[in-house]
């Protein structure tokens, strides 16, 4: 892969097995991953997490603690625990948020009420964080079908993963362009996130194409956006189906 931009990827530390901590993080450090999202359980950092987090930061990766529930856009408490218990430890040097409230069934009829709650959520964990800056997960078409409600979520977040899975760089951008131009008008941090994890839907995953393909396709859409000052690089999900790709 062409090695001048940043990038980032998802761990979810239960998923990633059989591969241990030592190995993805050797192979993010051969890929140039500068941040990692480890996944967090409910009641707090466990061995398997600490483990993670030691293999990463020994290849000079940041680690993020990694959590979210679809339920947490309509319960903020419950996210600012997990928050405080996730960073009490001090292991970790940002929190990041997959929360997905588009993923209830309520979506369709209480979308904006949803993404209300959902920047509401994201400010109580960034109260919670002893000063971390907090990252959330945004889909691209969200900015297109509700954009007052994404901009809430984007103005609450000190850092945006604009989630636009697909397979094509041409498709990627496009499915970016009107989330880029709302965090990039507010300023904030925003990176590009793509999948590898097979789908039923293969346009939305590097899974059957390979890693050529998305060092390609990622290069191309790095190069398209690194003209804004707050592009922080491409996101990989997630860095155990990535080492699996084949070439």
């Amino acid at each position: 892969m062409d090695m001048w931009f940043a990038r980032s990827a998802w761990l979810w530390t239960e998923a990633s097995r059989p591969a241990t901590p030592a190995d993805l993080a050797s192979f993010a450090a051969r890929n140039m991953v500068r941040d990692a999202w480890v996944s967090v359980p409910w009641a707090g950092p466990t061995r398997a997490t600490a483990a993670h987090v030691r293999a990463l930061g020994g290849r000079g990766i940041r680690a993020a603690c990694l959590g979210g529930d679809a339920t947490w856009s309509t319960d903020a408490d419950a996210a600012a625990a997990w928050a405080d218990r996730a960073t009490a430890s001090g292991m970790f040097t940002s929190v990041h948020l997959d929360i997905e409230p588009w993923a209830l069934p309520e979506w369709t009829t209480h979308a904006d009420v949803l993404l209300t709650g959902l920047a509401r959520t994201v400010s109580a964990v960034a109260a919670a964080s002893r000063g971390l800056p907090v990252e959330v997960d945004l889909p691209g078409w969200v900015a297109r079908t509700h954009p007052a409600g994404f901009d809430q979520a984007v103005r609450a977040a000190d850092r945006v993963t604009i989630m636009a899975f697909r397979d094509t760089a041409a498709a990627i951008a496009d499915e970016a362009d009107a989330a880029v131009a709302v965090a990039a008008g507010r300023a904030r941090t925003f990176r590009v996130g793509v999948d590898t994890v097979p789908s039923p839907r293969p346009e939305t995953t590097f899974h059957d194409d390979g890693r050529d393909a998305l060092a390609r396709h990622t290069s191309a859409v790095a190069l398209e956006f690194a003209r804004l000052p707050g592009f922080a690089g491409i996101a990989v999900h997630n860095l155990a189906a990535w080492r699996e790709l084949r070439p």
